[in-house]
């Protein structure tokens, strides 16, 4: 059975940003929209580090 992975995104469709439990989810927010930013990863905590270095503060 392969590992959980975790899927940040930073830039995409609402509702993003988030951290999104499957590629088939995570797809439908950045296939196609411009200046997506995303990344897999096998854990949880490195997901939210990602999620984290990289929010644009709102303004």
């Amino acid at each position: 059975m392969p590992s959980q992975r975790y899927y940040a995104v930073v830039q995409g469709r609402s509702p993003a940003p988030g951290i999104f439990l499957t590629w088939d989810e995570t797809k439908s927010l950045v296939n196609g929209y411009p200046g997506a930013k995303h990344q897999s990863f096998s854990t949880l905590d490195k997901a939210i580090e990602f999620l984290v270095e990289n929010s644009v503060p709102e303004e």
